[in-house]
């Protein structure tokens, strides 16, 4: 079992962290998003956090979060710069996603999602970034392979990803769009690639809005703010119509309590694998993913 203590953040990297997760909030309220009661703060000990504004009564909404805030694979098949691409490409929607993400990444200031960019994590300490004598430490063989399988299917995504994007952009005229694209799979590195992928995968909801297109994934700014707790499963999400609901369930939380959000049922070496922290059996509640 692995635990990694996060250190504090200082106060010079709270104050940023926190301007920067109000910024955030600010532009997804501007573009739609609803919240009841809760708002986006930061914790010295873990980064992002949602807590309560207000005493939460069960049933109540937390957040409603409208579909031009979703980003999904029809996020990025409506892309300036990916919507011909996505048609003549198949892709599977963790690279489809993997690549809006670099893509948008690469824009910069042009990007519509650069300030949700901008606060995402920059690196990881999921197990997928181990190397061989870090995975030594391990010390069990069978999670040791299931690392390294892990390890593999997400190199295998990335060079697949790469030599479509390379035949594709070769045909294509000298216009912005084959400009953006080239910068795309030059900035396409399998570092870069590994940080779409662990974000995806640190970071997605279940999304079957529209299962022809095999959309399955979705990550979504300010909601990405929650915190994992084992038995934090109060809070259910479901979609109502094209947008995505985060309503209290079964419990009530005093004004000032961190909401927390159960991910999954994980067992530590998953929560280790995935999102780079585990849950030290002697502590109730475990420190969260570093965010931010």
């Amino acid at each position: 079992i692995f635990f990694r203590c996060f250190g504090m953040l200082s106060y010079d990297e709270l104050a940023e962290l926190n301007e920067r997760v109000t910024s955030v909030q600010d532009w997804c309220l501007q573009n739609g998003l609803r919240i009841h009661g809760v708002t986006g703060t930061v914790y010295p000990d873990c980064g992002c956090g949602v807590v309560a504004q207000q005493d939460i009564l069960d049933g109540d909404d937390l957040a409603i979060v409208p579909q031009n805030l979703i980003v999904s694979t029809i996020a990025a098949r409506k892309s300036t710069y990916l919507k011909e691409l996505l048609q003549a490409v198949t892709l599977v929607p963790i690279q489809i996603i993997s690549l809006y993400l670099i893509t948008e990444r690469s824009l910069g200031n042009e990007s519509f999602w650069k300030l949700w960019l901008e606060v995402l994590p920059k690196s990881f300490e999921n197990l997928l970034y181990f190397n061989t004598q870090e995975l030594a430490q391990v010390r069990n063989p069978a999670r040791i392979k299931k690392v390294i399988r892990e390890q593999q299917r997400a190199q295998a995504l990335w060079r697949d990803l790469v030599e479509k994007l390379n035949t594709y952009i070769k045909d294509l005229p000298e216009d912005g769009t084959r400009d953006v694209l080239e910068n795309a799979l030059h900035r396409c590195s399998w570092e870069a690639f590994l940080w779409a992928y662990s974000n995806l995968m640190s970071r997605g909801f279940y999304y079957d809005v529209d299962s022809a297109a095999q959309d399955v994934w979705a990550m979504m700014p300010w909601v990405d703010f929650f915190n994992y707790a084992p038995g934090g499963d109060h809070v259910h999400t479901f979609m109502s119509g094209t947008s995505f609901c985060f309503r209290s369930i079964g419990s009530e939380w005093v004004e000032g309590e961190q909401i927390l959000l159960k991910y999954g049922s994980y067992s530590n070496f998953e929560l280790m694998l995935w999102y780079g922290f585990a849950i030290p059996d002697c502590v109730r509640y475990p420190l969260s993913p570093l965010q931010g």
